[in-house]
């Protein structure tokens, strides 16, 4: 059994179907761009992360189609559908089937620019201790989720999508009697506010 698994949650690029929070501002041509880059960025990072600590990754889509960036990756990294109504069940039932390839999963989505291989270490890390890890995101929710155990109730009727995801998720935690390193927080591109801090902090993006 390999030490981790690290599965890269994301949208299947679509126009009109992506970052659509910030559409309003700049158009759906450009969230889509936005989101095809932050895609490729994070599995880069994954990439990267993998090449220092060893371990899996697999790239789990909303739904499979043809795009040439998810061809390209498909090259080496292995391409998955999400199982689940919402989102807690699809991340529950991603962490039910890492763990059988891993002994520890992590859940990252597609929109942090800063997640860094640095926190990957510190996730998989804080892994040998606690069973389950968070880096929580600025707005409420998080950007990284990982297990070294199952524990589905985490991830039910949680607000997805709103401030109040991690403060419910910790409500679970204590519920089920589970303990959590919380790392970060962290922050991720879903409104206008959220590029220009992108575009302040990489000015060649998405070269940088």
């Amino acid at each position: 059994m390999f030490d981790h698994i690290i599965i890269q949650f994301a949208k299947l690029p679509r126009l009109g179907q992506v970052k659509t929070r910030l559409a309003p501002a700049i158009g759906d041509e450009a969230c889509l761009a936005l989101h095809t880059q932050l895609l490729q960025f994070t599995h880069a990072q994954i990439v990267k992360a993998n090449q220092a600590l060893g371990g899996l990754s697999a790239l789990s889509l909303n739904h499979l189609g043809e795009h040439e960036v998810i061809e390209k990756i498909a090259q080496s990294t292995p391409v998955i559908v999400q199982k689940g109504s919402d989102l807690g069940e699809r991340m529950a039932h991603a962490i039910r089937w890492g763990l059988t390839v891993a002994k520890k999963v992590l859940i990252v989505g597609s929109d942090c620019p800063v997640l860094s291989v640095d926190y990957y270490q510190q996730a998989l890390n804080a892994l040998d201790d606690e069973p389950h890890v968070f880096i929580n995101a600025e707005d409420g929710g998080y950007v990284l989720v990982g297990a070294r155990q199952t524990c589905d109730e985490l991830f039910q009727d949680v607000p997805w999508g709103t401030e109040d995801v991690m403060a419910v998720t910790f409500q679970r935690l204590g519920a089920a009697n589970k303990k959590a390193a919380i790392l970060g927080p962290l922050w991720d591109v879903d409104r206008a506010e959220d590029l220009a801090r992108l575009k302040q902090l990489k000015p060649n993006w998405p070269n940088d």
